[in-house]
């Protein structure tokens, strides 16, 4: 049993379409509609792991 997708004695977890309606259109405004729906890519993951290593490593100095 999934405990994840079902309540402890077994019945399927749901919620209100309402509320599946907004969290879907807030995923959307996020740009985050299309996850899941495909393999990540490992590359773009690096891209930004790389540049925040970089802003780690040099911060901005603050000027006064």
């Amino acid at each position: 049993m999934d405990r994840k997708k079902n309540h402890p004695w077994g019945e399927r977890l749901t919620r209100p379409s309402s509320i599946e309606d907004e969290v879907n259109k807030r995923w959307e405004e996020l740009g985050l509609s299309d996850i899941g729906s495909k393999e990540p890519d490992p590359s773009l993951f690096g891209y930004l792991l790389d540049d925040l290593i970089k802003k780690w490593a040099n911060p901005p100095k603050n000027e006064e």
